[in-house]
């Protein structure tokens, strides 16, 4: 997988994925803990390769750490932008730069 995001389906996707976004799905759009969770499982998904998940993932929870005014949280999706690294000619990953470039 060197430089290639691949995409996933539910089908396919490894069971505690699975189970974290069922619990993100019943926290509260904008409490806190929400985003380092969010960022937790883009980390899991840049891990193996789910660029565009990732990067959607990480917008949402730059999103509820912005909304939340959580600087740990937000530190918590820069530090997350290396892994995205060799990824970087991709617009997902551009997309991502300019949110946090805004933000």
């Amino acid at each position: 997988m060197h430089g290639t995001a691949r995409s996933t389906t539910e089908a396919n996707k490894p069971y505690p994925w699975i189970v974290l976004e069922q619990v993100l799905n019943e926290i509260g759009p904008n409490q806190k803990i929400r985003s380092r969770h969010l960022t937790s499982l883009a980390k899991a998904h840049v891990r193996h390769g789910y660029v565009d998940q990732a990067v959607e993932i990480a917008l949402l929870s730059l999103d509820v750490a912005v909304q939340t005014g959580t600087t740990s949280s937000y530190d918590d999706v820069v530090k997350l932008r290396p892994e995205l690294d060799r990824w970087t000619h991709t617009d997902p990953v551009q997309r991502l730069d300019a949110a946090l470039r805004a933000s």
